[in-house]
């Protein structure tokens, strides 16, 4: 009995370091696909002189097999204008540690 309360109390430390841990990493994961994703559309705009419609023109031109999804289930938007970039419908993967996620057009 005291065993299964060791246990227990194991359970209940390591469950919530657990969950901590995985959310994090899908929105590192999330970060690093936006990121790739701008650069992708960077790479467009000079190949193609032209900006891409969506997500989906950079898979039929070839920059991608798939749209890259979210790992945590959200979706990806496109930039809205020149200064601004892809973002997620999940808003805690825009805004983690109080900084931007977003890039804001090619840094050289």
């Amino acid at each position: 009995m005291i065993v299964v309360a060791i246990i227990g109390m194991l359970m209940m430390i390591a469950v919530p370091n657990v969950v901590k841990a995985r959310k994090s990493s899908q929105a590192n994961a999330c970060m690093a696909n936006m990121k790739n994703i701008d650069s992708t559309i960077e790479l467009y705009k000079m190949e193609q002189r032209s900006n891409p419609s969506d997500l989906n023109a950079l898979v039929s031109a070839g920059y991608f097999k798939q749209v890259p999804a979210c790992p945590a289930g959200g979706t990806y938007t496109m930039p809205a204008d020149e200064n601004s970039g892809v973002t997620c419908s999940i808003a805690e993967h825009n805004q983690v540690g109080g900084t931007s996620t977003t890039t804001t057009g090619p840094q050289y």
